[in-house]
């Protein structure tokens, strides 16, 4: 339970994300791998401090 509301946090924002993409077709690709390379550095720094 520590991480629920990170976790809910990241997929609402996924989520928010996507039915964007999927509604407004002038977003482009850029918002999707901005996302990813955001989660991904994210995911990096907070489980990376526990080594």
């Amino acid at each position: 339970m520590k991480y629920a509301f990170m976790t809910l946090a990241v997929l609402a924002v996924w989520l928010g994300i996507i039915l964007l993409a999927v509604f407004n077709p002038g977003v482009g690709i850029f918002l999707p791998i901005f996302a990813v390379a955001l989660t991904v550095i994210l995911f990096f720094i907070g489980f990376g401090k526990k080594q």
